[in-house]
């Protein structure tokens, strides 16, 4: 995959992960761990797996999970991981993200924070604080990159509205490890 490719592929991701407009699902909520490739995280328990939609990137993400309706009444939150990409650089996998949001193809994108720490299993965490989207609805959120010394990356979104916590942020991001 060209390089060219590999960021439109993951700009597409992030473009539909802010731009969510989701019926909500009738599959039972997650308590447990979510395994996508090597990488497993956990889930707030209010938090149901969704279908690939246009809504959430299409392929683009291998699980997606959601609470709530982005247009609908407050508390909405998504999770979007995929774990197959060719790269141990996580700078390079950010890059990639958010070239095309940079470029001004995603308008209202603010770009926080970063900052690295260990994964657990082994690698190193990238961490991303983002905001997107312009009153009465603005997401923010924090996107995380894992590599480790072999490929493949793992990336893990999550993303909400203003009832979004840092406790909800934690359950999700302080889980996330490699599968031994």
């Amino acid at each position: 995959m060209t390089r060219t490719t590999r960021r439109g592929f993951l700009a597409l991701g992030l473009v539909s992960a802010a731009g969510l407009a989701l019926a909500g699902s009738a599959e039972p909520a997650l308590a447990a761990a979510v395994t996508v490739g090597g990488l497993q995280f956990d889930v707030p328990d209010d938090l149901r797996p969704a279908a690939a939609g246009a809504e959430l990137g299409g392929g683009t993400w291998q699980w997606r999970g959601v609470r709530g309706t982005p247009a609908g009444a407050a508390g909405f939150m998504v999770v979007l991981a995929r774990a197959d990409l060719d790269s141990t650089d996580g700078g390079e996998v950010v890059g990639l993200m958010l070239a095309d949001g940079l470029d001004g193809h995603l308008p209202g994108l603010v770009v926080g924070s970063r900052r690295s720490r260990s994964m657990p299993g082994g690698g190193e965490q990238l961490r991303l604080d983002l905001t997107y989207g312009s009153a009465p609805r603005t997401l923010r959120g924090t996107l995380l990159v894992a590599t480790r010394e072999d490929r493949p990356a793992a990336v893990l979104a999550v993303l909400g509205d203003d009832t979004l916590t840092a406790g909800d942020l934690a359950t999700v991001l302080d889980s996330a490890r490699w599968a031994s």
